[in-house]
């Protein structure tokens, strides 16, 4: 669920000025449309919300973070583009974009693909940012977890 709703909350970044109103119809009908769930189109809206266009709002960063030569190493091309755009967007903080870079930089000899980086990025961003109406309850699953 989470790399579905981290690509709803990235989509809103890159889509709207202003906050969003959980009453658009033209908006919810576009996601239902492309397979959100009611939930999970409430939960992006308020994430979105909540932390880049509502009162928690992100600072943006007071100038332009490129990465290094080395640091380039670390991720695929597609990667490189896609973090410094969540970057740009106020998706992720300048903390966040800098321990996902220094993540990267654990690997071996891998380079670190868009698909692996928003895995890495949806848990980080959306773990521990629940709105109220989801009572504190983790849409993702710890290692220790039972499933039954």
């Amino acid at each position: 669920m989470n790399g579905k709703l981290f690509d709803l909350i990235v989509y809103l970044a890159e889509n709207s000025t202003e906050p969003v109103k959980p009453s658009d119809q033209r908006l919810l009908k576009q996601f239902e449309d492309k397979g959100f769930t009611d939930n999970e189109i409430n939960y992006a809206i308020t994430w979105f919300n909540k932390h880049i266009k509502g009162g928690a709002k992100r600072k943006k960063p007071s100038g332009v973070r490129v990465l290094s030569k080395n640091e380039k190493r670390f991720f695929t091309l597609k990667a490189q583009g896609y973090i410094l755009r969540l970057l740009e967007l106020g998706v992720i903080t300048r903390e966040q974009f800098e321990l996902i870079v220094a993540r990267a930089g654990m690997t071996e000899n891998e380079k670190m693909d868009l698909e692996t980086l928003k895995a890495i990025v949806s848990y980080m961003v959306l773990e521990g940012s629940y709105p109220d109406e989801f009572d504190g309850l983790s849409p993702f699953f710890r290692i220790n977890d039972t499933i039954n």
